[in-house]
């Protein structure tokens, strides 16, 4: 993650393999190259676009799950550097998107970094986390926010596991508005 940045490798072949990695198992896929191949090529292109690629990756939940939580901001913040292009919000803004995207492993309804501020280790490797997509936080922050979203059938039986497991739910300002 030293160089956050879309490169183009070019394999002779690639397999998919499950490995482990600092202790989590994970599938990957593995290129191969031989004696007098091009790797990649040889320059790193600056794009108005990298920042956009980098955000919509981190809103996947695509990051690779072995780059500790506390690197996350520096590589997004990277990517601006790169492409010589300057941060247009606030730094607190990517901070936010990634505390929300980045979920406790054991809870995926706690943000990792909540978790992390009351149980700071500094010899921890801040990789005890899960990513989410928008899909599954929308699904473990409301209720109301998983309906409003994209595949009602899922988001009503998850709001229905959410009751019966008496989950603590995160309150949206527009339900105050539908209320009255």
């Amino acid at each position: 993650m030293n160089l956050p940045s879309t490169i183009n490798f070019f394999p002779t072949d690639k397999e998919n393999r499950k490995m482990t990695i600092e202790g989590h198992e994970d599938d990957f896929i593995v290129l191969k190259f031989f004696k007098g191949d091009n790797i990649t090529q040889s320059a790193i292109t600056c794009s108005n676009s990298a920042p956009e690629d980098f955000l919509n990756t981190i809103l996947r939940g695509r990051i690779p799950k072995n780059v500790p939580y506390k690197y996350v901001l520096e590589a997004f913040i990277k990517v601006f550097d790169m492409n010589k292009i300057s941060i247009p919000v606030p730094i607190f803004t990517l901070e936010m998107l990634i505390s929300e995207v980045y979920r406790y492993k054991n809870n995926p309804s706690l943000k990792y970094g909540q978790v992390l501020s009351k149980e700071f280790n500094p010899k921890d490797k801040q990789i005890s986390y899960r990513t989410a997509n928008i899909r599954d936080i929308c699904k473990a922050n409301s209720s109301f926010a998983g309906i409003s979203f994209e595949n009602i059938d899922e988001m009503i039986t998850s709001a229905i596991n959410n009751n019966r497991e008496k989950r603590i739910e995160t309150k949206t300002p527009f339900e105050d508005v539908i209320k009255y």
